[in-house]
């Protein structure tokens, strides 16, 4: 395997620079990135999450200070606060925006995780801290509970109406992080409080162990009451960064704690290794008890950023460590780089055991799994240039289909990735290079240099 990029060349047309390799013999390059653009205005711009759904059109959450951000049949014409979350929806060739809108009030806010469910509604979450954010009748909670508040909002498919929009928080600081969908259109929405009063239904912890703990809710399908929230941490800061939930509505849950006396049941890693360390939890449908719950870190810091699961069950994780001692099964990469390693991390069904577990790159972001058991992981490329990384594990976690690393001449931030039905794989970020690859762009140019751009990007398929 060669080191290779993709550059911008003088004439703006993406090519590939790769290592030197014998002319003799076939060059095979893969994978081809299939269309990459930005998405931005004049101000500061950033994409935290993405979602695909079965036709293949891409969705994007994020923030835009911007007051021109791309807008097309918007909910929300205009930036009413300084920051506004965005929620934008891609076509399946990338070729235009199907609808992009605003979604805030007069303060800021933020969208920071995704999801799609089958008839094409898609879900958000982050955190608002508008008074006025836009909320519907009928919702759980329609008025901010106090400093910042998670929301939970779903839009129709055609993204031109609100189905439900609520907040989802106490009196201190709320903050929804990421959000899965079920089957039957139930929203599960993880993330941290500092709130002693954050809103608890059917609760397997009912008090907050320590400021700050991460929460688990999930809420009903028309947004209207809670089917669960819990607490979920323990003395110090546990803050959940991940949600999944499989075909029976279990939640997985990840993130990192400082807490040595975090909740844990049946642990593969029942003790704190270091001062930060990685969680995966698993709570059952009712939410009424935790199946596992785990450490899983080592002597250093470990911080997970991303959680997936399989058809079978087996929850899949990524994130950062420092720790020459994170636990590693069959690794693909046996030590941690100097500057710390992403890890990827496979749990069997049970909880019981790690199917795999290894170093891998500079830095996990974020992680989705095909129906095949690949794993497809995002995270820094980089860390000397700032790039965009995205890999793909083989189900088996025993090898590389490919990893590949691109962007731009300034600081590229990835922070999401999802995969479709064929393999292919879709990243979204931030991005301040003004060169960052373009292939088949809606918005050709960077918007807002020196600040951000949103940039999406789909990966074609590769391999079995």
């Amino acid at each position: 395997m060669l080191d290779g990029r993709y550059v911008l060349t003088a004439d703006n047309r993406v090519a590939f620079e790769v290592a030197a390799y014998d002319a003799a013999k076939p060059l095979i390059i893969d994978p081809v990135m299939v269309y990459s653009t930005y998405l931005g205005g004049v101000g500061f711009d950033g994409a935290n999450g993405i979602a695909v759904d079965s036709s293949g059109s891409a969705y994007v959450t994020g923030r835009a200070s911007s007051l021109d951000f791309p807008l097309v049949r918007p909910l929300q014409a205009a930036r009413n606060g300084n920051d506004s979350a965005l929620v934008t929806k891609l076509n399946a060739a990338g070729s235009a925006l199907v609808y992009s809108t605003y979604l805030g009030g007069s303060f800021a806010d933020y969208g920071l995780g995704i999801a799609v469910d089958r008839h094409g509604s898609a879900y958000v979450t982050g955190v608002a801290g508008s008074v006025d954010f836009p909320t519907t009748s009928g919702a759980f909670q329609s008025t901010l509970g106090g400093g910042t508040d998670a929301f939970v909002t779903k839009l129709n498919p055609p993204g031109n109406a609100l189905v439900y929009s609520t907040y989802l928080g106490g009196s201190y600081e709320d903050v929804g992080s990421s959000i899965a969908v079920d089957h039957r259109g139930n929203a599960h929405v993880t993330g941290y409080t500092c709130s002693t009063d954050f809103p608890t239904a059917n609760s397997l912890q009912g008090v907050m162990g320590g400021c700050y703990d991460a929460f688990v809710t999930k809420v009903n399908h028309d947004g209207s009451a809670l089917v669960y929230s819990t607490y979920l941490g323990g003395r110090l800061f546990d803050l959940a960064t991940g949600i999944a939930v499989d075909r029976q509505g279990s939640a997985y849950v990840t993130g990192w704690t400082e807490s040595t006396d975090f909740p844990t049941v049946n642990p593969i890693q029942p003790a704190s290794g270091g001062t930060v360390t990685a969680f995966v939890a698993k709570l059952n449908a009712p939410g009424s008890a935790l199946v596992y719950s785990t450490y899983l870190g080592g002597s250093g810091q470990d911080v997970s950023q991303g959680i997936a699961v399989g058809a079978s069950g087996s929850a899949y994780v990524t994130g950062f460590t420092d720790s020459a001692d994170f636990p590693t099964v069959n690794p693909i990469q046996p030590g941690v780089s100097a500057f710390g390693s992403a890890f990827v991390t496979k749990l069997n069904r049970a909880g019981s055991a790690f199917v795999y577990s290894t170093y891998l790159g500079f830095g996990g972001r974020g992680i989705a799994v095909h129906p095949s058991g690949n794993a497809y992981v995002t995270g820094i490329g980089d860390p000397s240039e700032g790039h965009v990384g995205v890999a793909e594990l083989n189900a088996a976690g025993s090898g590389l289909l490919y990893s590949i690393s691109f962007g731009g001449s300034d600081e590229d931030m990835v922070t999401g990735i999802a995969v479709d039905s064929s393999g292919s794989a879709y990243v979204t970020g931030f991005t301040f290079s003004g060169d960052f690859p373009a292939v088949n762009p809606i918005q050709t140019g960077h918007g807002g240099e020196p600040d951000s751009d949103v940039f999406v990007t789909k990966i074609g398929a590769v391999g079995p």
